[in-house]
């Protein structure tokens, strides 16, 4: 969430929870981003 909320220095991230998407949005994409995670052993 924190590189959401912030962007990421050095790189092309902006910050995007705030501007473009909300806090919940924001959690919304990160769960969808582990949901493809493969499970642990």
């Amino acid at each position: 969430m924190w590189v959401l909320e912030n962007g990421s220095p050095g790189t092309g991230m902006p910050i995007r929870v705030g501007t473009v998407i909300t806090k919940d949005e924001g959690w919304w994409v990160i769960q969808f981003i582990r949901a493809f995670r493969k499970p642990e052993k």
